[in-house]
């Protein structure tokens, strides 16, 4: 926890700083050159102390109380202190993303248990206090208020509610994406840190910039997790190796024969791309010639049927492989837009999304060379020698 306080100390300074900038009526923001007014002072005093609120609490506290810390472009603005090195950072990252996954798992799609009160505040009553409105709301049930009658309400909780049905359309759909998002984190990296592979990567990927983090932060995560998959994935071909010290032609022969016609080299069923570059190890290990490698992978493409976003997904690798080579850093992009609004869509949608996907891919891979280069070069990193 010594990176959290060393983090929670920086908001602190910060919040000293504001409050007696706020009691001085001066507060001088460096970067534009130019004083801040003190109604921006109080809004980021704010969200400050609610951060060092969070950050204070236990992660039964924040069970109990279903509280949430969702800013994360200023969780990364304050990360760009030279303070923090990369691994501080992905550790604070997480831990935000992890405590609130705590406060996510209590409440349900829909529920109204997260209401934006800063807004809530600045439409009920924009001159207020934010301490004094913070004391009114703690006294509050908003929950309790929203699904109540107005004839079971006072005329200031009639009032309030007003005001949150007005906000709480646009803050149930974030609430909503924020939730997804977390809970995407949590199945693809935080419940399998030791098993995460390179397609549960992409949705860290798609996860991680959604909830607003950073370009530069998110480039720091996910090499990380890069590296350490790269790491995993040599110690597992490690242990392979030695297990095969001498080549096990005719084991070789079984596996590939229950899943390649080794008459015409056709495979049995549709592979996916690694399974490809697994099979084509063991074909080059087993001195298959170089022609009925290449009529393999050929006859591979033919059989292959796929549904668009899971080829993205298990095939991004090759695509980035090819990005700078064959200039495709603009289609890419593209498609990248596409898997996240396809991920993101609802029934009715996806067909639409998922169709634009197929589109976009069969142009790419039509400009994508018939060398097989990236098979041939993964291959040969599986080749145990």
């Amino acid at each position: 926890m010594e990176t959290i306080d060393k983090f929670k100390l920086l908001i602190i300074d910060f919040i000293n700083y504001l409050e007696y900038g706020l009691k001085n009526k001066v507060v001088f923001d460096v970067t534009l050159k130019k004083e801040i007014p003190t109604q921006e002072i109080e809004y980021q005093l704010n969200i400050l102390n609610k951060l060092l609120d969070f950050l204070s609490l236990s992660n039964q506290e924040v069970k109990e109380k279903q509280q949430i810390f969702i800013d994360y472009p200023l969780i990364s603005s304050f990360l760009e202190d030279k303070k923090f090195s990369n691994q501080e950072k992905i550790e604070i990252f997480f831990y935000f993303i992890e405590k609130n996954n705590i406060s996510f798992q209590e409440c349900e799609m829909g529920n109204p248990v997260l209401i934006d009160v800063t807004k809530l505040r600045q439409l009920y009553s924009p001159n207020s206090n934010p301490e004094a409105f913070d004391k009114l709301i703690q006294k509050i049930d908003l929950n309790k208020i929203i699904i109540s009658k107005d004839s079971q309400l006072s005329k200031q909780e009639i009032q309030i509610k007003k005001y949150i049905m007005q906000i709480f359309d646009d803050s149930l759909a974030k609430d909503k994406i924020s939730i997804q998002m977390h809970t995407s984190l949590d199945k693809h990296y935080f419940k399998k840190k030791d098993t995460y592979t390179e397609k549960d990567l992409q949705y860290i990927r798609v996860a991680l910039k959604y909830l607003g983090i950073s370009d530069k932060d998110r480039t720091i995560i996910l090499n990380s997790l890069k590296k350490n998959l790269k790491k995993r994935t040599e110690v597992v071909v490690e242990e392979k190796r030695r297990k095969e010290e001498t080549f096990d032609y005719q084991d070789a022969f079984l596996k590939v024969s229950e899943v390649v016609d080794l008459k015409n080299m056709f495979p049995k069923k549709s592979l996916t791309l690694e399974e490809r570059i697994y099979y084509l190890a063991l074909l080059t290990k087993m001195n298959v010639s170089k022609e009925e490698r290449y009529l393999f992978l050929r006859n591979c493409e033919m059989y292959a049927n796929m549904n668009p976003i899971a080829m993205y997904i298990t095939e991004y690798e090759k695509l980035k492989y090819y990005e700078e080579k064959v200039g495709l850093q603009q289609e890419l992009a593209y498609l990248e837009e596409l898997a996240q609004e396809a991920m993101l869509s609802n029934n009715e949608d996806y067909a639409v999304w998922k169709e634009s996907m197929q589109a976009e891919l069969k142009k790419i891979y039509a400009w994508i060379p018939k060398n097989f280069a990236y098979e041939v070069e993964e291959a040969s990193k599986l080749i145990l020698k």
